[in-house]
């Protein structure tokens, strides 16, 4: 059974057989604003990431810390211990680097889009698709 293709491995391979010198040109401007848009987002990510690492410790941490509801006798905040407090610290970077790809993902598929209306509308303007099987890519209902 053949392996399905990804959506970018359908783009890559319908800008391969692109043969409308317009769409080539609009793509390649597409393309350079990507890598400056992408450039910009991971500076300011690179910026960022120690403040955005502790303020989701501080609310891990205050989460944890936080009133509890305990029967007369027992104590009223959990005891943190020196390796709850390494893991919350851990816990807490992975969160943030998790978050930081979600917003990478989002900036590379705004690109994304607009590379496939370039695609599409290159395959109007020369009378048909620039590739030779049937067309699998879902772009959300868009």
């Amino acid at each position: 059974m053949a392996k399905e293709k990804t959506p970018a491995e359908i783009r890559a391979e319908r800008i391969a057989n692109l043969k409308d010198p317009i769409a080539i040109e609009n793509i390649k401007k597409i393309e350079e604003e990507r890598a400056v848009e992408i450039a910009k987002l991971r500076e300011y990510q690179r910026e960022n990431l120690e403040k955005w690492v502790k303020q989701v410790e501080e609310q891990r941490y205050a989460a944890r810390n936080g009133p509890q509801f305990t029967p007369p006798g027992m104590k009223e905040k959990p005891v943190i211990t020196k390796t709850d407090d390494e893991n919350l610290k851990m816990d807490a970077r992975a969160e943030v680097q998790r978050q930081i790809k979600v917003q990478e993902q989002a900036k590379q598929l705004s690109f994304d889009r607009r590379v496939d209306r370039e695609l599409d509308a290159s395959d109007r303007r020369m009378g048909g698709p620039s590739h030779d099987h049937d067309r699998t890519l879902d772009r959300g209902g868009r």
